[in-house]
């Protein structure tokens, strides 16, 4: 959307077949902040067994930057 490709979500949506609702989902992760993001990204595709759920993530993504960022070492202590 940011290029300019895709007017609005719903847009988008319609161009992959999935809901609004979804893409906004999906979007809004992107708000995380870039050390939590970098840190999702080090745990690999496709993951191993369930470390970290997409559900979890949802409310995060209202915390600050130092919140999300100490959540993250909570939740991942031991993980890249």
């Amino acid at each position: 959307m940011e290029s300019g490709e895709y007017s609005s979500a719903a847009d988008l949506a319609l161009k992959v077949c999935v809901s609004r609702a979804r893409i906004s989902q999906v979007l809004r992760l992107l708000r995380l902040s870039p050390k939590v993001l970098s840190k999702i990204g080090a745990l690999g595709e496709p993951l191993p067994k369930l470390i970290l759920a997409e559900r979890k993530l949802r409310p995060i993504v209202e915390l600050s930057p130092a919140e999300q960022e100490r959540w993250m070492e909570a939740t991942l202590p031991n993980r890249p």
